[in-house]
């Protein structure tokens, strides 16, 4: 159930009342129900092995608790993360399974489900099963608790992927109605609705335009669309993300901030520490610290810096499968994992001294650059696609120049004006969320910004002609 949608409108105009009108003790049961209910729009299958998935790991997570004896306890750990690993592998990539023959018809049909947010509870939920395991925390006794946490409908399908510390501490106290709090979950939504509908939105018509036939355009045409591209997923992201973000709030829950100014990096190390915090968070201690150690043990003749390295372009295109089972995915994570170990080779202490003020401004573009290269493998339908705009960039001419102006001249240019607004907010947002500045507002710039947000978002869905573009990591 997208937020962008009446369905969800509805649905959250019930909970949102009827949470607060709930007993303190029974607040856990409502949103497991109500996370149920969200959830099973996506398919009563895909409810069914999200609550089969949950059982299964707050039963091992029981086990991983009771357990003293450390092998049994590496046991049971392996068994939950192979569970997990295998039921998103079975359903993200089911012709892997399929391509290994004949398999048993039940197989094939679980092979057809498709439930969406299916990496973010599995990556919640194999977290939670490590922190057990460390003891970082105890397991959670009560089931309800658990299945809440894990199924809590705002993050659910598009993250930021949390930890059990903390967002466990959150679900099992009590929470009453908070005026202030309510108000400033319902600016992250409308600022998050903004970015997702107005911004992302309108550049996705003119991306997808020419990346669904890049052979019909030529140079500048293909510069502008992956110019646009990077905007139009970061927009795409965030401001779903804070969507999620200002839902929670607004029922009490205090999300991750999972994105802070990336393409004001000044590299691409930088970039992953703002871009999709959670995962990369996520990445570092569950797949990167644990492979690299690793390496360094069954070869006693690598250095850290050798290992470190060679972890890192094995888990950035381990990231870039986990997009999907393409060459383009892979081929993006390990341009990725070449940049990051390319800066960790030749990284340089911190030059104390003044610099020049265009200096951290150059850095910051050629880092916009080389992440928006491999935007186009992220984007492109194909390889040959990829390749196609990658060598047809340099040409800066166009055989089509009514290409530039694809929708008109005027709506062309208002993706520039979008892009330096959000550019603009992501500046002032260095040193305070911008729902946080506008609540410092007098009230008639208050409510002037609100009217202006909602009325930009209305009008783009009542002018749009077209179906509005799904949220991009509804696919991952």
């Amino acid at each position: 159930m997208p937020f962008v949608s009446p369905e969800f409108v509805l649905f959250f105009s019930i909970v949102f009342p009827a949470f607060f009108l709930v007993p303190p003790r029974y607040k856990s049961h409502f949103l497991l129900a109500v996370s149920g209910i969200f959830y099973a729009y996506a398919g009563i299958a895909a409810l069914v092995l999200l609550s089969y998935s949950v059982w299964v790991d707050f039963w091992l997570a029981q086990h991983l608790q009771k357990t003293e004896d450390a092998k049994w306890r590496l046991r049971w750990l392996w068994l939950g993360v192979v569970h997990n690993l295998f039921w998103l592998i079975l359903l993200k990539y089911p012709t892997f399974f399929l391509g290994l023959g004949s398999l048993p018809s039940n197989v094939v049909i679980l092979s057809e489900i498709h439930p969406v947010g299916l990496s973010f509870y599995t990556f919640t939920k194999i977290a939670y099963l490590v922190d057990v395991y460390w003891r970082v925390l105890p397991a959670v006794t009560n089931p309800v608790t658990f299945g809440t946490f894990v199924a809590f409908f705002p993050n659910i399908t598009s993250g930021p992927i949390e930890r059990a510390a903390h967002l466990l501490p959150q679900l099992q106290q009590p929470l009453g109605f908070d005026y202030d709090r309510v108000v400033s979950g319902c600016r992250l939504l409308l600022w998050g609705g903004f970015k997702k509908i107005v911004i992302a939105d309108t550049l996705a018509r003119y991306v997808n335009a020419v990346y669904d036939t890049p052979q019909a355009y030529s140079g500048a045409i293909l510069a502008c669309a992956t110019f646009f591209l990077a905007f139009q997923i970061y927009a795409d992201f965030s401001g779903y993300t804070d969507m999620a973000r200002g839902i929670a709030r607004i029922l009490g829950i205090q999300l991750f901030e999972n994105f802070r100014q990336p393409y004001f990096a000044q590299s691409v190390t930088e970039f992953w520490r703002g871009w999709h915090i959670s995962l990369s968070n996520w990445i570092r201690e569950l797949m990167f610290v644990p492979l690299s150690r690793l390496l360094m043990r069954r070869n006693q003749r690598l250095s850290p810096r050798i290992s470190g390295v060679t972890a890192q372009v094995i888990v950035m295109a381990l990231v870039g499968l986990w997009h999907g089972a393409a060459l383009t995915f892979v081929v993006w994570g390990l341009l990725h994992g070449i940049y990051l170990s390319v800066e960790a080779w030749f990284r340089r202490p911190p030059n104390k001294k003044a610099e020049p003020a265009w200096r951290p401004l150059w850095r910051m573009l050629r880092t916009f650059s080389f992440v928006s290269l491999a935007w186009i493998f992220f984007r492109a339908n194909s390889l040959e696609d990829a390749v196609y705009i990658l060598t047809h960039l340099p040409i800066l001419t166009t055989d089509n120049p009514a290409g530039i102006s694809l929708f008109g001249r005027i709506p062309f240019l208002l993706n520039f004006v979008l892009i330096a607004l959000l550019m603009y907010t992501d500046w002032l947002e260095r040193k305070q969320p911008l729902p946080d500045r506008l609540a410092q507002q007098a009230l008639p710039m208050r409510w002037l910004v609100y009217y202006g947000l909602t009325c930009s978002i209305l009008g783009v869905i009542i002018l749009n002609t077209t179906p509005p573009p799904l949220f991009i990591y509804f696919a991952f």
